[in-house]
């Protein structure tokens, strides 16, 4: 049982560090998703999109 708990919290801690390896040195900048104020729900459903900064390509 406690072996099972050790395997469990390293393939959690390897997971954690791909996704910031990802997230950090992907070099594919920001997500489109991630330019709006709004969620991706209303973005999908009502097609929103307020950019958050200026300057970005284009809303999604």
């Amino acid at each position: 049982m406690k072996d099972t708990r050790i395997i469990i919290y390293v393939l959690i801690a390897v997971l954690m560090l791909a996704i910031v390896w990802r997230g950090e040195f992907s070099g594919q900048g920001t997500r489109e998703w991630n330019r709006c104020k709004e969620s991706v729900f209303q973005q999908v459903v009502f097609g929103d999109c307020t950019l958050i900064y200026q300057g970005e390509q284009r809303p999604t």
